[in-house]
């Protein structure tokens, strides 16, 4: 019986998921959007990597292969384990439809983990995490390969260890689970956890407050931070390495006011919409809830259903965020869009819901069995809508290349391919490479330059100037046995000439110019950080390495270790806990 109930609850589980992607399936259409092209060139690098046994620092495959510092910087490990799945898969559509298979059911079951752990049911707990698979915090991915989604994903992992803060009871166990599922949002993005650890707090404060060993409680979230930092040395340290030593291109400003979530806004005019109108009737529930029951709630409703909607709340216009901004100007450069706080606080606020009206309905299955249907009903039907409507967007052969993948023309060097229907052979191929190498989408992320600007678009036109629509002026070999790449050109006058050089230089970048050694501090760069070089007539060659430091190299073994180790830990404790109970 056990067995045929959660094949049962997992069959549904992977029909909504075949029911939201279907129209990508059906039509052979796979869709980029926004940040697909930095994403995907990212995964291809790893998978180059993996297939050549050759793993650089250096990005070497891809970002039309300058030298840039990429991988390393973002999420690196994880890029590993998607490069894995590209080479099984062996063609960028059938990678984009696994996935997607795989973000969503991730999504929906560590939130019905988590829901699971609130003592909802079994229905409960399946029907909510089909809501959240199917928000906007997630189908992000879909539509633009937003990698925040897959952090989003592993949130509801949190709510464990909320409920172990607030009893102020952290076991070996526990330990082990919160340093794991703190470290896995890490690994893919280091702002979200920034802004989701906040939301520990309360629990922790409350818990400590009526414990009644607090030293043990401190020691012990002491060595669970630890460990989460030992197992997150692979993404921290490179950060480190690279940003301190280096000037580099700042992330794109944006008008934190226009960011905002229009969560409490919801316009639904077509399936196009940006809305997402099951979150809105959420947000709205909880936030009449919240007070008219708030007599009737336990401390934990109250803290849960509270902390919820206060990142609900401060991602959206609510907020002066322009006043912010001209405080604190770094954010909109760092933070850029307030409403990724209201999507950290989207798996909260849908376990909040059922919490709060439990409180004061009364446990009532049949009729939450029914809402929550409804709601999942809706959030699949609205986003399937959606991602037929983006299909039929990319089908459509009057669709430019550069409206296919969220940008303008001036920010694309696309040689043949004009549409973005045109583009769609490219998924279908063997040829991994073709997708990322046939267009050039301007990314100046990470490039070290003399001195650091503001970005704006003359960054992305210096880039395009210097680097997508030259870089392929020159030949590249990426040399396997050393991890380092090699470009060669001709210079056709009969004199020396000072050239540009599509490649980028970091202070542990290593070049050798025609044999000679070319000193970092005596480079001459060009705004965007390519570098110039005395091109002798004829024939020229340059070698790009990196010196890889003793730091990084320790930091990588003690992530690996202390994860491999936690992990084999935490399944014995698990285990040996079912044999002998």
């Amino acid at each position: 019986m056990l067995y045929k109930k959660y094949t049962k609850g997992f069959l549904i589980a992977l029909l909504s998921v075949l029911v939201i992607v279907s129209p990508i399936i059906l039509n052979s259409t796979a869709l980029l959007g926004v940040d697909g092209y930095f994403q995907y060139s990212r995964i291809y690098e790893a998978a180059m990597q993996i297939k050549n046994l050759n793993f650089s620092f250096l990005n070497l495959y891809s970002f039309q292969q300058s030298g840039r510092v990429v991988n390393q910087l973002y999420s690196p490990l994880m890029t590993y384990f998607f490069g894995v799945i590209l080479l099984i898969t062996g063609t960028w559509f059938k990678f984009q439809v696994v996935s997607l298979f795989l973000l969503h059911l991730i999504a929906l079951i560590s939130l019905y983990y988590a829901a699971k752990k609130m003592k909802f049911s079994n229905e409960v707990s399946l029907l909510l995490g089909i809501i959240f698979s199917a928000s906007s915090a997630i189908t992000g991915f879909i539509f633009g390969v937003t990698w925040r989604s897959w952090a989003f994903a592993f949130l509801p992992l949190l709510v464990p260890i909320a409920l172990y803060f607030y009893e102020g009871k952290l076991t070996k166990k526990t330990i082990i689970y919160t340093s794991l599922s703190i470290a896995i949002i890490a690994q893919f993005q280091i702002l979200t956890l920034v802004l989701v650890l906040p939301f520990l707090v309360p629990f922790f404060v409350r818990g400590y407050f009526f414990s009644k060993n607090k030293l043990i409680l401190l020691r012990n979230v002491f060595i669970a931070a630890l460990l989460t930092i030992m197992l997150s040395l692979n993404v921290i340290v490179p950060m480190i390495e690279v940003f301190t030593n280096n000037k580099l291109v700042s992330p794109v400003s944006m008008n934190l006011a226009h960011q905002a979530s229009l969560i409490f806004q919801p316009t639904y005019l077509n399936a196009n919409s940006g809305a997402d109108i099951v979150m809105s009737i959420l947000a709205f529930t909880g936030l009449i809830l919240i007070f008219a029951g708030w007599s009737r709630y336990d401390t934990f409703t109250k803290m849960f259903g509270i902390t919820a909607l206060v990142y609900i709340v401060i991602g959206t216009g609510f907020v002066p965020w322009n006043n912010i901004a001209s405080i604190f100007p770094g954010l909109s450069s760092f933070l850029q869009m307030p409403r990724r706080i209201t999507w950290i606080g989207t798996p909260f606020l849908i376990l909040s819901i059922p919490l709060l009206v439990t409180k004061i309905l009364g446990n009532r299955e049949s009729m939450n069995r029914f809402l929550y249907t409804a709601l999942a009903i809706v959030s699949v039907v609205l986003i399937t809508q959606k991602v037929n409507s983006s299909v039929d967007f990319v089908q459509n052969p009057k669709t430019s290349i550069a409206t296919g993948l969220g940008t303008i023309d001036k920010n694309l060097n696309s040689p043949t391919i004009k549409t973005i229907a045109a583009f769609q052979s490219k998924f279908h191929t063997g040829d991994l490479g073709a997708l990322i190498n046939s267009v050039d989408r301007t990314t100046p992320d990470y490039i070290p330059v003399n001195q650091k600007n503001e970005t704006n678009q003359k960054t992305y036109d210096e880039y395009l100037k210097y680097v997508s629509k030259n870089w392929r002026n020159f030949r590249h070999t990426v040399n396997h046995r050393d991890a380092t790449m090699t470009l060669t050109w001709v210079n056709k006058s009969n004199s020396s000439k000072n050239m540009n050089v599509p490649v980028v230089a970091y202070k542990n970048t290593e070049l050798l110019f025609n044999g000679k050694t070319v000193l970092n501090n005596r480079i001459n760069r060009s705004v965007i950080g390519t570098i110039y070089l005395s091109s002798k007539p004829g024939f020229n060659n340059l070698v790009v390495g990196y010196t890889v430091s003793w730091f990084y190299k320790s930091a990588l073994l003690v992530s690996l270790l202390t994860g491999v180790s936690l992990m084999i830990v935490y399944l014995y404790l698990t285990v040996n806990k079912r044999l002998f109970r």
